[in-house]
């Protein structure tokens, strides 16, 4: 009796102990990458920024590591395994017209294209040069309606490509070209005669979370990690000003008055996002159809709304 008893007592201190073992056991950190195109002059990402700095990625278990390459191959990276995720919403909607297995999960930022000029008035612009990073992007789409809406056409002014945002702006410095399209941060306000935001001209998703098919089906556990992260980052952008403006400061190195200004576009703008817009993706996937001359291609076919019907009801922000 004693020794069953003893058993028994044994028995239960090994399951105690096993129980222990796994619960005290700590979650695996997760390494993925993130591809964005490099250029200074870009807040459509600063919430991977925040999240990078207010810890929304590690409190997901992810360490993620932000890897800024040319935008032509940012989506690359992601076909060839590279990383794990791109941000880039036109070029993958660009790389899917090319065939390529790819999924828009989350739409996180609007597009913040602007066009630039010293010339007194649109009227001015026939004849002139203009800076685009290609004819195929959603750059040019943009410009191609702003112009069209003041009864120009893009055959009346001379397009030159220019692919880095940091040249574009120095040829437009050293007046090789007349004017251009950028970001917002490209100029101080007030630097430039005439700065137009192009977003309200054309559907303007720019930054977003996408991945291949088969990663997706793989690890579905890691992009909702991933989304959620960004999600509670677009929140707090919202919910919390001040420390907003001072990491926009941090990030682009810029004073407290300039940070203010883009936190003012920003809520202006509804300029961030944790939705999937199907409605905008498809004009912005014919818009650059058009702009390139191809076949649009039927975007819920590359689209997975899994993740971000998923979140908790409060981190849903729409644009």
């Amino acid at each position: 009796m004693i020794k069953k008893l003893f058993i028994s007592v044994l028995a239960i201190i090994f399951v105690s102990f096993l129980v222990y073992i796994f619960q005290s056991k700590p979650e695996t950190v997760e390494d993925i990458k993130i591809s964005l195109p490099e250029g200074k002059f870009l807040n459509t990402y600063f919430p991977l920024y925040v999240a990078q700095h207010k810890n929304f990625f590690q409190e997901q278990k992810l360490n993620v590591s932000l890897v800024f390459t040319d935008p032509g191959n940012s989506v690359y990276q992601v076909v060839a395994g590279d990383v794990q995720f791109a941000s880039l919403i036109p070029s993958s909607i660009s790389s899917m017209m090319s065939g390529n297995d790819l999924k828009i999960v989350m739409t996180f930022s609007k597009d913040d294209v602007f066009f630039y000029s010293n010339l007194s008035s649109v009227e001015e612009l026939r004849g002139k040069k203009i800076a685009v990073p290609s004819t195929g992007t959603i750059s040019y789409a943009k410009l191609s309606s702003f112009l069209k809406n003041s009864n120009i056409s893009v055959r009346d002014v001379r397009i030159f490509t220019i692919s880095n945002v940091a040249e574009r702006v120095q040829a437009f410095e050293l007046g090789t070209v007349d004017a251009l399209t950028a970001t917002n941060l490209a100029f101080e306000p007030g630097e430039v005669k005439m700065a137009v935001y192009l977003g309200n001209y054309t559907s303007d998703k720019a930054g977003g979370v996408v991945a291949a098919g088969d990663y997706i089906k793989e690890n579905p556990e890691t992009v909702m990690k991933l989304v959620t992260a960004i999600a509670e980052s677009v929140n707090y952008i919202y919910d919390n000003s001040e420390d907003s403006i001072r990491l926009l400061e941090s990030a682009f190195s810029i004073d407290e008055q300039r940070a203010r200004d883009v936190y003012k576009f920003i809520l202006d703008n509804e300029y961030y996002t944790s939705d999937l817009d199907l409605q905008a993706l498809d004009e912005e996937a014919k818009e650059l159809a058009t702009a390139q001359g191809r076949v649009p291609i039927n975007i819920e076919n590359f689209v997975d709304k899994t993740f971000v019907d998923n979140l908790p009801e409060n981190l849903l922000i729409g644009g």
